[in-house]
């Protein structure tokens, strides 16, 4: 009896034993099988990008570009086909034509800059030789000042400057306007073809630019270029002691001024000044090839990016992070580009947006969340949709590109 009661203790405790044995052993625990009741996750949602709105109907290009946000709405320059390139807004449901400055043609809106709450911008009005000043209130759109061919508007120090002329034989130099009167705040290139100051960008109270100070009809001396209203004007340094430096593209980073030029010997690459003088940071194509392609830079998680070439991988994306440059990716391996001359970055949820091609894309919207360059949207399948004029507008990112159907039009990415 004894022996049969053993047996039947040893059956009933006999799972339990070998299961504490197998946990203690690191061996895993049986599993229960999945219950069909559970709620499964949703997958993560997916972007977005669609066709906002077709302004030039049909497979016309309507072309949108030139683009800022204003007064809640988006405001670019776009041709419905009918007419010529005008001022447009877009305030998040519909597209509306604002202007019709120039009714023989375009009227060709730039330099969009938002100043003392008014839309300020640069366009032509029928039969005229040169761009005008225009302003914009977010109803009525008027034509101010006397000035002819304004560009590269910037508000600084309470103003709105810009490089303009007033009469031809003074020849385009910086100006100022203060809402109601204009004034020329330096004449650079006094009496000759005039300076044509460009790239307004300030730095620490100064307002930095590049302009051409030869008095020589013909000649050309683009050098670095700095104002303010205490100091006057005044050239930052020599880049080019035999020729031009053609500083462009200005842009601040980590404390100082960064900018592409060539000092004649190494190339386009990138520079930087102080704002006392003017050094170069790279030689990334070595020798006279140009290493940093002329167009614009953009700063993203601490660090400047560029268009760059080290002379075998073509253009491709560049990072500077103050002491050092390295290649982001070598998109389209080997010797060709990906990146296109411009390709209009843009910061939109975290990332670096632009337009590239992996040589089998085409030229379409590729995003760099800092870690990889990805895909972000193949919109013209076998071909290029050329995404441009990237701009963030009510936490989407829009840009003008071609699908192959519909022209270059309206696009959205969210």
């Amino acid at each position: 009896m004894k022996l049969i009661r053993y047996k039947a203790d040893l059956l009933v405790y006999a799972p339990v034993v070998i299961l504490t044995v197998l946990l203690l052993a690191g061996c895993p625990s049986p599993t229960a099988p999945d219950d069909p009741n559970d709620p499964v996750d949703p997958p993560a949602p997916q972007p977005t990008v669609e066709l906002v709105v077709d302004i030039n109907s049909g497979a016309g290009s309507s072309l949108p570009e030139k683009m800022a946000v204003y007064s809640g709405a988006l405001y670019f320059g776009a041709d419905d086909g009918t007419f010529g390139k005008e001022l447009w807004r877009y305030n998040g449901s519909s597209a509306v034509r604002l202007t019709d400055i120039n009714t023989a043609g375009d009227s060709s809106p730039d330099y969009l800059t938002e100043y003392n709450t008014n839309l300020y911008f640069s366009a032509k009005e029928t039969g005229a030789t040169f761009p005008s000043l225009y302003e914009h209130d977010g109803t009525n759109t008027v034509k101010i000042t006397s000035l002819n061919l304004p560009s590269h508007l910037t508000a600084y120090d309470g103003l709105l400057y810009l490089a303009a002329f007033d009469v031809l034989v003074n020849g385009q130099e910086l100006w100022s306007y203060n809402g109601a009167l204009e004034s020329s705040a330096a004449d650079i290139n006094s009496g000759g073809e005039g300076s044509f100051p460009s790239f307004l960008t300030e730095m620490a109270g100064v307002l930095y630019f590049q302009a051409d100070a030869d008095n020589n009809v013909g000649s050309i001396n683009s050098e670095l270029w700095k104002y303010d209203t205490t100091n006057g004007d005044s050239q930052v340094g020599e880049i080019n002691a035999s020729g031009n430096g053609f500083p462009r593209y200005l842009i601040v980073f980590n404390g100082l001024l960064y900018f592409t030029a060539n000092d004649g010997s190494t190339g386009n690459e990138l520079w930087s000044s102080n704002g006392t003088t003017v050094s170069r940071i790279t030689d990334l194509n070595s020798g006279a090839g140009d290493g940093v392609i002329a167009t614009d830079m953009i700063v993203f998680n601490s660090k400047l990016y560029f268009n760059g070439d080290d002379g075998s991988t073509g253009y491709e994306l560049w990072e500077y992070n103050g002491s050092s440059t390295s290649r982001i990716s070598d998109l389209n391996a080997g010797s060709g580009s990906s990146l296109p001359i411009n390709p209009y970055f843009a910061i939109y949820n975290n990332a670096l947006y632009f337009g590239a091609s992996d040589g089998s894309t085409g030229i379409e919207l590729w995003k760099y969340d800092g870690s990889t360059v990805s895909l972000a949207g193949d919109i013209n399948p076998g071909g290029d949709s050329n995404p441009s004029h990237l701009t963030v507008y009510n936490s989407r990112l829009y840009f003008q590109a071609n699908d192959g159907n519909s022209g270059a039009e309206l696009w959205v990415y969210y």
